[in-house]
């Protein structure tokens, strides 16, 4: 062994297993890390019952890391299948079938951050609904249609095109009327805004106005109504009733 090695110190102070998983594996350690084990070894003079004992720890511990590695290889296995076969099946759907994907995905990520985000700012909705009982139920009737909403429209029925039809004729024409009020009684606005509301700002309002309008033209595409089997008649009807209801409760409540 070569002078002043520097393992030789340490090795002194580890298993006769550990020694033996050096020795065994050469390759895996530097040639005088594997010289330091060797004559460690020697040094103490294991009894046959004693290196029996470590071969039989070290056996174990190889079939672990091998069962180890097996499982990692098969996770990765299913891992990549998965993917694999979720891109098939979105590659070899109809566009028209990815965009209502899309749409269903973007509205339920709304779902999620009004929810969120209302509960942030009017938790009085939920510790007191008695003392608002007409606000409250508002509240929940808005979040419950928009997550009916997202999942009839994805089961590709006709009540979820109405239902989201609704939801978006029902909020454009609220954030209509939010975006007037910020414009035309800016004062009074910012007034009540700043101890009641969150202020929102005035581009997010124009980018979902943006957003509600392409929504509404994608819902009234006649490839997109055939799919949901959605006549003229009941088209017209659905933004009828949409926007009168929206006007009584912002004339109302």
């Amino acid at each position: 062994m070569t002078p002043n090695n520097p393992f030789a110190n340490h090795y002194k102070t580890i298993t006769i297993t550990e020694l033996l998983e050096i020795i065994e594996n050469p390759d895996n350690y530097q040639p005088v890390a594997v010289e330091a084990a060797k004559k460690e070894m020697q040094n103490r003079s294991p009894s046959e019952t004693e290196m029996a004992d470590a071969k039989e720890y070290f056996i174990l511990e190889e079939l672990q890391k091998e069962k180890r590695r097996a499982f990692e290889m098969k996770s990765k296995t299913l891992a990549i299948n998965f993917v694999e076969g979720i891109n098939s099946i979105h590659l070899s759907l109809p566009a028209i079938d990815k965009q209502i994907h899309i749409v269903s995905a973007g509205y339920a990520l709304a779902f999620i951050f009004n929810f969120i985000s209302d509960i942030r700012y009017f938790p009085s909705f939920f510790m007191d609904m008695g003392r608002w009982p007409l606000p409250s139920i508002l509240f929940f009737e808005g979040h419950l249609i928009l997550l009916l909403a997202v999942f009839f429209f994805w089961q590709k029925t006709a009540i979820g095109w109405q239902l989201l039809m609704f939801y978006v004729m029902n909020t454009l024409c609220a954030r209509i009327w939010l975006t007037y009020t910020m414009l035309s009684v800016k004062p009074y606005y910012n007034f009540l805004n700043q101890k009641i509301f969150p202020n929102p700002a005035l581009h997010t309002l124009i980018f979902q106005l943006l957003i509600l309008g392409g929504t509404i033209y994608f819902l009234c595409k006649p490839d997109i109504r055939e799919i949901y089997k959605i006549g003229n008649k009941k088209l017209r009807n659905t933004i009828a009733f949409s926007i009168a209801l929206t006007i009584l409760i912002l004339l109302f409540v």
